[in-house]
């Protein structure tokens, strides 16, 4: 729910939010895909780092 939330909220004047879904034998893939503003490459790069928030008011709780 939560990067459906962080999605939204990087298209303040609106955009496209798609979620698919797809499976492999014991695994299923969800992609989201929207037309938010993107991360620049200190984010990305840092996405995964535990507590770790571009946002001033955020836990960074979000990935595993």
């Amino acid at each position: 729910m939560n990067l459906a939330l962080n999605a939204q909220q990087a298209m303040p004047h609106g955009g496209l939010l798609e979620f698919q879904t797809s499976f492999d034998g014991n695994q299923v893939f969800l992609e989201m895909i929207d037309t938010g503003i993107g991360m620049d490459e200190r984010t990305i790069s840092k996405m995964f780092q535990a507590f770790f928030s571009s946002k001033s008011q955020g836990s960074g709780l979000g990935l595993p």
